[in-house]
């Protein structure tokens, strides 16, 4: 599969999109606002090479599309880097245009940096919020990582974060 998405609708028409998309050798992705004139990307995840054991963003390669047992959609997404391995889960919250992110890393050595970095539009900040689940924001509104609060060398990391689009 070489690209997925997933639509987050909200009251009002309000629609946010992540769009996951393969970038060589993994999957990136961009959120977008939705409209009837059409498509505004507002976050651009950056990504690493295979040369980085500790890229910008985790090093997603295998996405599938799952329906929960409530009936909900998620995308599944896992990968790898160097000794250490990273899942994610992405779901659409019903009835609002935001998305939860759910992240993860189980470390085979120590890690260097953990998160996700993005590059922001113009004014992009000023259309979303963000939510933070043991999460923390790092660097300013061009361009940003979302990082665990505290990360541990041995034991699973995790963590979570909501992109909302202001009505």
């Amino acid at each position: 599969m070489r690209s997925e998405s997933l639509d987050a609708r909200g009251p009002a028409g309000l629609l946010l999109r992540v769009e996951f998309t393969l970038r060589g050798d993994r999957y990136g992705h961009v959120i977008s606002a939705v409209s009837a004139g059409g498509s505004e990307v507002l976050l651009q995840s950056i990504e690493g090479t295979p040369a980085d054991d500790w890229p910008p963003s985790p090093p997603l390669v295998n996405l599938h599309r799952e329906t929960l047992p409530n009936g909900r959609t998620a995308l599944l997404l896992v990968g790898a880097a160097g000794r250490s391995h990273w899942s994610a889960s992405i779901e659409a919250v019903p009835n609002e245009a935001k998305l939860v992110f759910d992240l993860a890393c189980r470390p085979g050595e120590r890690p260097l940096r953990l998160g996700n970095e993005y590059l922001a539009a113009p004014l992009a900040m000023k259309r979303l919020d963000m939510e933070l689940d043991d999460a923390q924001i790092l660097g300013n509104e061009q361009q940003f990582r979302v990082v665990p609060r505290g990360w541990s060398e041995s034991s699973t990391n995790r963590w979570k974060f909501s992109i909302c689009l202001r009505s």
